[in-house]
């Protein structure tokens, strides 16, 4: 697959609230969840980038130009803060479990933390929105999760959002792709789109993939924005259901992998091919 340069025009459509403004920059995955902001990339269907084969680099992280200064700042941004939260806490969560996993001590494989879901949400579903190269009006998942970022006072309707752990230093951006997998219940179902980077990844989907073993953020919503949930996430998610393997670095989108991997994926052509799989440095 070669890469093809999709070029936005500084003045369009927003991604988000769908007003022609000019358009702004948006890191996807936000730079407050990076580890290291330096970034080779290819597409999802390309091999994973070295020093010396990639794509593309970003000295800032991965950016797309698709959405106003007001939702950039207002609908993303200011639940990045609350975003970054959630990651800190799982992170602290996994050392802790790691350090017991050391020293032999047997603990549970689940941890709760504390968090405002609904701002959580709201910063996923403003990147993954931001993730496209157009304003995209026929897609239903999109407009659903417009009418949750645009109403402050929605719970989130019409979308999973899951997520795993996610144990890699590698970033995988991904819209709006159907998979197969090799084996029953290792792969989603219906049509599905990725961000991950460590220590969480997330997917969006239409219906219900909890058969993969999944965590569901989205069953924890409510109307305040504000509510602060207790949710309980599960260290096995990074298996594939049903087995004893890991979750590979791009799953679901898994070439490579001849036990657990897919036999084909089905994706809009310009989003494959603005699709990402970085590497940080």
């Amino acid at each position: 697959m070669n890469y093809k340069k999709i070029k936005r025009k500084t003045i369009d459509n927003c991604n988000i609230c769908g007003k022609l403004s000019k358009l702004t920059w948006d890191h996807v995955p936000p730079k407050a969840l990076l580890e290291k902001p330096n970034v080779y990339v290819n597409t999802i269907g390309q091999q994973l980038p070295s020093e010396s084969k990639y794509i593309k680099h970003y000295q800032s992280g991965i950016k797309y130009r698709t959405i106003c200064e007001e939702c950039n700042n207002v609908r993303v941004g200011i639940n990045d803060i609350e975003l970054k939260k959630f990651k800190e806490e799982v992170k602290s969560n996994l050392d802790v479990l790691n350090e017991a996993n050391k020293l032999g001590i047997i603990t549970d494989q689940t941890f709760a933390i504390n968090i405002k879901i609904n701002r959580v949400l709201r910063a996923v579903c403003g990147h993954f929105l931001a993730m496209k190269s157009q304003f995209d009006e026929k897609v239903i998942i999109d407009k659903d999760m417009r009418t949750f970022l645009m109403d402050e006072t929605k719970k989130i309707q019409g979308v999973h959002v899951y997520s795993w752990i996610y144990p890699y230093s590698t970033i995988v951006n991904l819209r709006d792709a159907a998979v197969k997998g090799r084996l029953e219940k290792t792969h989603p179902q219906g049509m599905v789109s990725v961000m991950s980077v460590y220590p969480l990844a997330f997917l969006i989907s239409s219906q219900d993939e909890m058969n993969c073993c999944l965590d569901d953020l989205s069953a924890y919503s409510t109307e305040n924005i504000d509510d602060e949930v207790s949710i309980l996430l599960h260290l096995n998610t990074m298996m594939c259901s049903g087995t004893q393997m890991f979750k590979p670095l791009n799953w679901p989108f898994d070439f490579q992998n001849d036990e657990t991997g897919i036999l084909f994926a089905i994706g809009n052509n310009e989003m494959m091919h603005e699709s990402r799989l970085g590497i940080t440095r």
